[in-house]
């Protein structure tokens, strides 16, 4: 990597203190940053609907394990927007 490029891509993360931080500091990738999301997204989710008796719930109400959309939410979305962000 050039100085000229290194220079431009620590321009981008100046004025924004969160990606400078991640980027910089704790040197997270876009990749390794979503699949880091992936694993404290689904662990936060599996531990607040474990937490509140809701992974599994009787007919007619859906649990986490139930429904789809908070995986699609955990595995597809939230990784790629937070991917996107860095």
């Amino acid at each position: 990597m050039t100085i000229l490029k290194s220079l431009q891509k620590r321009n981008l993360y100046r004025f924004d203190p969160i990606a400078y931080l991640l980027v910089e500091k704790l040197n997270l990738s876009p990749l390794t940053f979503g699949l880091l999301s992936i694993a404290i997204g689904t662990g936060i989710y599996l531990i607040t609907a474990w937490a509140s008796n809701t992974l599994w719930l009787p007919q007619g109400q859906k649990g986490l394990l139930q429904d789809m959309f908070p995986w699609i939410w955990a595995l597809l979305i939230n990784p790629v927007v937070l991917g996107y962000y860095l």
